[in-house]
């Protein structure tokens, strides 16, 4: 699991290449080996490219750019709006297509025997208060406006990782993600 709670700035991150070689990624936090385990990550898709396989793993991906993006996922054409989330089995074949300008999405995959996973969008307006079930990981990214966690000011992309029990209070106006992830 992830340690209780920690902030997880975008500025800290590093870009690699998917490992398929067909785009970069920057991973925001991962837990354990990429069989069993799980990861967010901020992917960058700047052509049309094939995602890679990620066979045996549950994947979550939600659109980060305005115009969001066109897939195509086992044939299927697919438009994905800006903050929807997209969910489907990591072996699928998925690839971004008529990709014109650059553009970012968030993507949660977990191994489908060891975790249940789900990514959501949340508005946000004023303060409440976001909090780690039992056992399960949280994971809050700031998408866009004016976000504070626990009074901290977050840029966008800046995340906040807590599990067990961790709680926090989300503040001010704008758009985060909740990524949760608990053992099957």
């Amino acid at each position: 699991m992830v340690s209780r709670a920690v902030r997880l700035p975008a500025a800290a991150r590093v870009a690699s290449p998917w490992s398929n070689g067909k785009g970069m990624t920057q991973e925001v936090v991962r837990s354990g080996d990429p069989g069993s385990g799980w990861r967010i990550s901020i992917a960058t898709i700047a052509h049309d490219a094939e995602f890679s396989d990620y066979t045996g793993q549950d994947r979550h991906l939600m659109p980060l750019t305005v115009g969001g993006l066109r897939l195509v996922v086992d044939g299927r054409t697919l438009e994905v709006d800006q903050y929807e989330v997209l969910s489907f089995d990591g072996h699928a074949a998925v690839a971004a297509v008529d990709v014109t300008a650059p553009s970012l999405d968030l993507n949660l995959m977990a191994s489908r025997d060891h975790w249940l996973s789900s990514l959501t969008c949340v508005e946000v307006s004023g303060d409440r208060a976001v909090e780690a079930a039992s056992r399960e990981s949280l994971v809050v990214i700031a998408l866009e406006g004016a976000i504070t966690i626990d009074g901290e000011t977050m840029i966008p992309y800046d995340a906040w990782s807590a599990s067990d029990g961790a709680s926090a209070r989300v503040g001010g106006s704008g758009r985060v993600a909740l990524a949760r992830v608990s053992p099957r």
